[in-house]
């Protein structure tokens, strides 16, 4: 099931499909505007998704979900798109996908 470390520990459970952890933060603004495209590629095709926005979440929260993240890929790198709990990539993969007719098949199996 598509759930993460820090929704188990809360008590929180995702259906199975597609989460996106974000940024909205300008600080690092390649990964803000990653994430925005991110979502925009994901909106035109109408493809429904969990978005997690990183920076908003409270403290305990950011330090389970940094180390959800950092368990699954070995990085720290935003944003990020998970699909039933198997990582897909971020948002160059997403794109690479797209461009070679291969996102939306790969999204809605």
């Amino acid at each position: 099931m598509g759930n993460c470390v820090c929704c188990r520990k809360r008590g929180y459970r995702y259906k199975d499909g597609i989460v996106i952890y974000t940024t909205c933060i300008n600080a690092n603004r390649l990964q803000s505007y990653d994430s925005s495209r991110l979502k925009y590629l994901l909106n035109t095709k109408e493809i429904p998704y969990i978005e997690i926005k990183m920076d908003l979440l409270m403290e305990e929260d950011k330090f389970y979900m940094k180390n959800y993240i950092l368990t699954k890929t070995g990085e720290f790198k935003l944003p990020l798109l998970f699909v039933d709990d198997d990582l897909i990539g971020d948002y160059r993969k997403l794109q690479d996908l797209e461009d070679h007719g291969e996102m939306t098949p790969l999204l809605l199996k």
